[in-house]
């Protein structure tokens, strides 16, 4: 019984001595490299994958693995992947050839939007058999990857429909919204296309902060100030807002987005008669030739309606009410007889 369990090991590997004594004795097998028992080796490359999750992008990272067998049969590997918060694809299983190597590839898939952050994944091959043997004794092989999930700048403009209407020196308000819409903390910068060339036309804008920096999905209220100058001309514009993420723009990857209000400007009016460059002295003497032309007017329209009142006076006398009595003796009033009537 002792000596079954003795030798019960040397002959169950006998065969693989005898098969490969004459391949060490032809020296097809280097014997400094020659491996006596089953096992793989594994590396991958890169070891840190980016993934990009921002909006539109297929959100996964690839990385190369190379199982490597100094074995001189084939063996069969199995292959596990253990990671959390990710979806990943990789082969359950890879044959490796003897003294041979083989690649394939471990994919891993986020979600559009997580966060920043880095997420450690193993990698492990293990040898389930070599030769078409089982290998009860082989142990785990491990590489430990990085995936990175990366950031991306992305802002938002929230603004409610708004109209501004201005006088030559007067100034409106418009109210609005700047958002993070990327996935960690950025700066966000504000500004107005076209913004030389309004101000020539006589509009100005002030924002009540230019830039903002805040965490992904928060907002910040800003104030636009618009002001006119006295001698702004009519116009209506389409007043044009910009946000631009400060991440992309040093990514090489610019992301600006925007949105519109209505102005709307009033040009003075301009009096009939300008005096501009006319001396003091001389409106004030003119004002009051201008008086004097008017008090003037006034009397000469007075003194006309005394004089026509004074004529209609004098035509009317009381000698044309002065009857004689040869006036009456003409209409022959003894002729008439009242009793005829």
């Amino acid at each position: 019984m002792q000596s079954s369990i003795a030798t019960g090991p040397r002959r169950g590997h006998s065969w693989v001595f005898a098969c490969l004594l004459p391949l060490l004795l032809l020296g097809a097998i280097p014997a400094a490299q020659a491996q006596l028992t089953p096992s793989v080796d594994i590396e991958c490359s890169p070891v840190e994958i980016p993934v990009e999750v921002a909006p539109g992008t297929p959100a996964t990272g690839t990385t190369t693995c190379t199982l490597t067998n100094d074995y001189f049969l084939s063996e069969e590997v199995n292959i596990t992947v253990d990671v959390v918060d990710l979806v990943y694809a990789a082969p359950e299983t890879v044959t490796v050839p003897g003294n041979d190597d083989v690649t394939f590839q471990v994919v891993y898939r986020a979600e559009l939007g997580d966060p920043v952050k880095n997420i450690q994944s193993d990698i492990n091959a293990l040898v389930e058999s070599a030769g078409g043997l089982p290998c009860l004794s082989c142990t785990e092989e491990t590489f430990r990857v990085t995936v990175a999930i990366q950031q991306y700048g992305r802002p938002g403009l929230l603004i409610d429909p708004q109209e501004l209407l201005l006088d030559p020196g007067q100034s409106g308000e418009i109210v609005f919204k700047v958002q993070n819409r990327g996935n960690d903390k950025d700066t966000i910068t504000l500004d107005v296309v076209n913004r030389s060339g309004l101000e020539q036309l006589g509009v100005q804008f002030s924002f009540s902060g230019s830039s903002f920096e805040l965490n992904a999905d928060a907002t910040a209220d800003v104030t636009l100030t618009v002001t006119t100058t006295k001698e702004v001309g009519d116009g209506i514009f389409e007043v044009e807002i910009t946000a631009t993420s400060q991440h992309s723009v040093d990514e090489g990857n610019a992301w600006t987005i925007n949105d519109v209000f209505r102005l709307e400007t009033v040009a003075k009016q301009e009096l009939i008669l300008s005096v501009a460059g006319v001396p003091t002295w001389a409106v004030s003497v003119a004002t009051i030739l201008l008086l004097l032309a008017v008090v003037g007017a006034i009397v000469v329209v007075v003194k006309l309606v005394s004089n026509r009142r004074s004529l209609a006076a004098d035509d009317f006398d009381d000698d044309d009410f002065d009857f004689d009595d040869d006036d009456f003796d003409d209409l022959d009033l003894d002729d008439l007889d009242l009793d005829d009537l």
